[in-house]
């Protein structure tokens, strides 16, 4: 938890722009062990040392609703 607690303090220090009210949880990523701000071009920010590191992402829920939407595009084209 405490590590939790640094990241947290880590990121309202070095990214004032973000509040409590306006955390974009979106940009934040974690390794199960760190966590990292996304600066959204595949660079993360270590946010406790505030080393950068390069990673890809993978968003799951945009993921799995476009493979159901094509799944669902399927099944109707074939109904057809």
């Amino acid at each position: 938890m405490s590590r939790l607690k640094k990241s947290f303090q880590a990121l309202r220090k070095h990214h004032a722009e973000i509040t409590l009210s306006s955390l974009p949880g979106s940009h934040l990523v974690t390794d199960g062990r760190q966590i990292y701000f996304s600066h959204g071009n595949c660079a993360l920010e270590e946010l406790t040392s505030g080393q950068f590191a390069f990673a890809f992402v993978l968003e799951l829920g945009k993921l799995r609703q476009e493979v159901l939407d094509r799944i669902e595009a399927e099944e109707l084209q074939k109904a057809s």
